[in-house]
């Protein structure tokens, strides 16, 4: 179980808080909402999958 997001958060903590945990999370108005996995055709064909290491 991962521990929950404090009310009003901001910026720094929300980066620092949603490293460790598991998934996708977006901060909103100080709010966090968890986000749907991406799918894997995108993941796939995603620029950011394609660029050279």
């Amino acid at each position: 179980m991962s521990a929950q997001p404090k009310a009003g958060m901001d910026v720094d903590a929300f980066l620092a808080w949603a490293q460790h945990q598991p998934g996708r999370y977006e901060l909103v108005d100080g709010e966090v909402f968890a986000m749907a996995p991406q799918r894997m055709r995108y993941v796939e064909t995603s620029p950011s999958s394609s660029r050279p290491g």
